[in-house]
């Protein structure tokens, strides 16, 4: 017990240091994050050159002296190590991954709708203006959902609208309405997603689309200059880098070295960066021309199928207007991990200080080179990162052959302690992770430089870890004195705080990462918390809530006793001529409806006309004479008589 309060005892003092220490630098007008504090204050006392005992309490005088080097080291913009230092507190406390940045996006995107989706979600609207409202919201929150343009813009509003309007009409809200709650977000997200694709389309197509950038060319062109960018720049710093190395290698004992020394593992650090960058931007270029091949192949598909026609069944079309609009959603991922990327490379540049090489040795330095095992890992280096660049940006890879390995190579009697690893006989030989943050532990203890591993000369593994050396004779000289090498590496860390993350020695110096520290040192206080609830509706169903319902049994009684009470009271009121002019009166009717009658079938009936012709009106003298008579010339239903019958004489 009295150990454990003597070691809560420490946090807290050591807690107390950091505060301290973030406000003096903040009253001589600097600004450090807690995490670069905290570091700071860990690495000075782990500096034995400091003399303070991490297992010792520190005495007033002590605390004093702790808190004056750590605010005198923080505001030393000139050193060297310091930026390195920074450099590494803002990529262990700002640097994601791609899918950290993807999950980041899509919880903000979540979270920005959250409220409003809610809202929606639990709208029961029934009146004509709760509905306009609701439909309203509706708009708004695929506008959000979309993020085609700005919300408050008024073309995006009409141009969103409109779209709104041929996906679901507002006479069809009500039965929007009537849904429950998962099948109206799931209903929600369709909308998002058919709208989007309205509205790309009209924008391809020159119809609309206003204030929407062309996402896919706009990333095609800023991946390749961001490649471009970063592969210039890592050539140069990996340039730089060989040349330190090389000088620092054949001129330990001059007396630059110590100003050659913190500028070249700053070069390192910042050349780790940019290997990460690289790699997380190769991964972002094929996606982002694949999702614009995609984008523009979807948009030729629907004009097709669209073409001349006037209408187009929604189980046709609508697929691919939400197919369209989720390769735009992928693309909009895929420019938050480029911005990040940026965003990245300009906070790590004020950092940089490759130039900050003395004049004297400036040629010297450019006209070093390095031994054959240093130029085969440097040049190795340059050409992995230049060929992924190249195929990341769609470009030819350069056929120039392979650096050549060192032709000596280590065998088990160059390292009798240790156990040999061979690229040939060891699975995964290229990946296995290595010790001391992949450079050589010899050349970075005895001759204070940093030299990245040669692996074509072999591995050695000892105690559980994996080390690689420049050359075979600095691998010897390991197997010969193994645990004084490994205790000078934590002894350079400890002088040199830089050096922890660049050969890894968090673990071994038990300081945990840069990210960590302030956790470590700020006790259980500092853990991470959140508010949190949970909400149960009353009625899971909506189509069965009851209106009236009330659980509150004192309630029921207030309600009963004004049952009980309105039996004894009667309403009276009465109207005067003033104030019936004061009120609105409305009337409803129901218009008369237009009533028809049809018949089965409609039947006639033909009846012959009477036709009679009279003979011999005018008289006939002679023998020829006739007496007169009344010709019958009625033509019957089924023809003409042909004989006609006399009336008589």
């Amino acid at each position: 017990p009295r150990a454990l309060m003597s070691t809560k005892s420490a946090q807290n003092v050591v807690r107390g240091v950091v505060r301290e220490v973030i406000d003096q630098v903040a009253q001589r007008g600097g600004a450090v994050s807690d995490a670069l504090a905290a570091f700071m204050v860990k690495a000075v006392v782990l500096d034995p050159s400091n003399a303070f005992s991490a297992d010792s309490e520190l005495t007033d005088a002590d605390v004093k002296g702790l808190t004056n080097t750590c605010v005198s080291k923080l505001l030393d913009e000139s050193s060297i190590p310091l930026h390195t230092i920074k450099m590494q507190t803002y990529m262990e406390g700002s640097f994601l991954t791609r899918d950290e940045v993807v999950a980041v996006y899509k919880k903000e995107l979540a979270d920005s709708v959250e409220d409003l989706h809610r809202e929606i979600v639990e709208n029961n609207a029934r009146s004509r203006d709760d509905l306009e409202a609701l439909y309203r919201k509706l708009i708004f929150a695929v506008m959000t959902t979309i993020r085609l343009g700005p919300p408050t813009d008024s073309t995006v509003v009409r141009e969103t609208t409109a779209a709104f309007e041929s996906v679901l009409p507002p006479v069809e809200l009500g039965s929007f309405v009537a849904l429950d709650r998962t099948k109206k977000l799931a209903q929600l997200q369709e909308l998002s997603h058919v709208v989007c694709g309205i509205r790309l389309y009209n924008k391809y197509t020159k119809k609309g689309g206003a204030l929407i950038p062309d996402l896919a060319a706009e990333l095609v062109d800023a991946t390749h200059s961001l490649m471009k960018q970063l592969d210039t720049e890592y050539s140069n710093v990996c340039s730089f880098a060989r040349n330190c190395t090389a000088w620092m290698l054949n001129n330990g004992s001059n007396e630059s070295f110590a100003a050659v020394q913190p500028v070249q593992r700053n070069a390192f650090q910042y050349l780790v960066y940019l290997e990460i960058l690289l790699e997380e931007s190769c991964a972002c270029a094929p996606a982002i021309r694949r999702l614009a091949a995609n984008v523009r192949a979807k948009i030729d598909g629907i004009s097709a199928t669209i073409q001349s026609k006037t209408a187009v069944p929604t189980a046709v079309i609508f697929p691919m207007f939400v197919e369209l609009a989720t390769y735009w959603q992928a693309l909009q991922l895929e420019q938050r991990c480029l911005t990040a990327i940026i965003s990245h490379i300009t906070n790590l540049s004020p950092h940089v200080k490759i130039t900050a090489v003395p004049d004297a040795i400036r040629a010297a330095l450019d006209a070093a080179e390095p031994p054959a095992g240093a130029q085969v890992v440097f040049a190795t280096m340059r050409r992995a990162y230049h060929m992924g660049v190249c195929l990341a940006v769609g470009e030819p890879v350069p056929m120039d052959a392979p650096p050549l390995g060192s032709h000596e190579v280590l065998t088990p009697a160059d390292v009798p302690s240790c156990e040999l690893l061979a690229a040939k006989t060891t699975h995964g030989f290229g990946t296995l992770p290595l010790l001391t943050g992949g450079f050589c532990p010899v050349t970075a203890t005895r001759q204070g430089t940093l030299v990245p591993v040669d692996r074509s000369i072999g591995l050695v593994r000892y105690h559980g870890g994996t080390y690689g050396f420049l050359s075979v004779a600095a691998a010897r000289i390991f197997a010969a004195a193994t645990d004084q090498i490994l205790d000078e590496v934590l002894l350079a860390g400890r002088a040199a705080p830089e050096l922890i993350d660049l050969l890894d020695l968090h673990t071994a110096l038990a300081v945990g990462g840069l990210k960590n520290v302030t956790d470590s040192l700020a006790g259980p206080s500092s853990g991470i918390k959140c508010d949190g609830g949970t909400q149960t509706d009353t009625h899971p169903i909506d189509s069965n809530i009851d209106k009236d319902y009330e659980w509150n049994e004192w309630a029921l009684r207030r309600k009963a006793i004004r049952l009980a009470n309105l039996r004894t009271k009667r309403t009276h009121s009465t109207q005067t001529d003033d104030s019936t002019f004061r009120r609105e009166n409305t009337t409803q009717v129901y218009l008369p409806k237009t009533q028809t009658t049809q018949t089965k079938a409609d039947a006639s009936t033909s009846v012959p006309k009477p036709t009679t012709f009279v003979r011999g009106l005018r008289g006939d003298t002679g023998t020829k004479a006739v007496p007169v008579q009344v010709v019958d010339l009625t033509l019957g239903v089924g023809g003409v008589a042909l004989n006609p019958k006399p009336k008589g004489k």
